[in-house]
């Protein structure tokens, strides 16, 4: 068996489950001219949740999940705007879509949350954070 050069490789992704699933918003939001009458949420690839652990080291920040009808990550901006009602429908979905280290309460979470003193927090009341440190 040759071993290939695996940055050459084109990953095809062969998912029996949505990667994203629209949810519409009860309280559209316009920001920079664009209307959000609905927000995505995508499935992250170890790669997404890799580069976003190491962006925050710490810091507090929104897991890259949220995206436009377009595919496109939804900014800070317009997240911050959204009916908390919204926000609190979007955080409740996107359990489906976190990785399962992420998922509060689940098996898998609270393993690595053992293993790293990692936990979930939130930032704001419904909005879904990134892993900080535990503190005793």
């Amino acid at each position: 068996m040759t071993n290939t050069n695996a940055n050459s490789a084109v990953p095809e992704i062969v998912y029996l489950k949505p990667r994203v699933t629209m949810v519409p918003l009860e309280w559209p939001v316009k920001v920079d001219g664009v209307e959000y009458r609905e927000i995505g949420l995508k499935r992250m690839s170890v790669k997404e949740v890799s580069e976003f652990v190491e962006a925050i080291s710490g810091d507090n920040g929104r897991f890259p999940i949220f995206v436009d009808v377009a595919g496109e990550p939804v900014s800070e901006v317009v997240l911050n705007v959204l009916a908390d009602d919204d926000m609190l429908m979007l955080t409740e979905k996107m359990r489906d879509f976190l990785p399962r280290r992420f998922r509060v309460g689940t098996p898998a979470a609270n393993q690595t949350s053992d293993q790293s003193s990692q936990s979930v927090s939130p930032s704001s009341p419904g909005a879904p954070t990134a892993p900080m440190s535990a503190t005793s």
